[in-house]
């Protein structure tokens, strides 16, 4: 810090600050304007990649069941297993850009010439809908209780299969805490 100028007090420690920092207690606060521009940095950044990709709409073929979206609804998928921990990024050529534009409907970009319009049946739906949840911050958003995700173990697996799991693994937790 004071090589950027800011002079701390002598009782100021590299101990005391790490253990500041380490507690929480405090809150940083941005404007509006700096949240802005950092936004604009990063639209400057992922829109010659968005460009480049060639874009499809996928729909859901009729009696398969819906997309659901997020509260982060712009998701990335990878085409071919990555390491673990690996991030995803809108350049990766082996990603795809997942966007929600109904229930039924999701435009995808891809960094390969692709149909335009795709039909997709349930496994591919569940797909696509495991995607947008990975990518969810917080809440995941579905037309229907009987939405369709697919499980770690390559299984399709509905939303209501997802509560009763959830359910149960809480249920355990708090019968080990007990």
């Amino acid at each position: 810090m004071r090589r950027d100028g800011v002079e701390m007090p002598s009782t100021c420690t590299w101990e005391g600050m790490r253990d500041f920092a380490t507690r929480g207690e405090f809150t940083i606060e941005m404007s509006n304007n700096f949240k802005v521009d950092m936004m604009m940095d990063t639209v400057d950044v992922a829109l010659p990649h968005l460009f480049a990709r060639d874009w499809s709409i996928v729909v859901s073929a009729f009696g398969a069941p819906n997309f659901v979206t997020s509260d982060r609804p712009t998701s990335l998928r990878p085409r071919q297993a990555l390491p673990a921990g690996m991030p995803l990024g809108f350049g990766m050529p082996n990603v795809d850009v997942l966007f929600p534009i109904s229930k039924r409907a999701v435009l995808v970009g891809t960094a390969i010439p692709n149909d335009k319009l795709h039909v997709a049946g349930r496994g591919e739906v569940a797909s696509i809908n495991s995607a947008m949840a990975d990518f969810a911050d917080r809440f995941l958003f579905a037309s229907e209780q009987a939405f369709v995700l697919r499980h770690p173990n390559g299984n399709v697996a509905t939303g209501e299969d997802l509560f009763r799991n959830l359910v149960e693994s809480k249920a355990r937790q708090v019968s080990k805490a007990s």
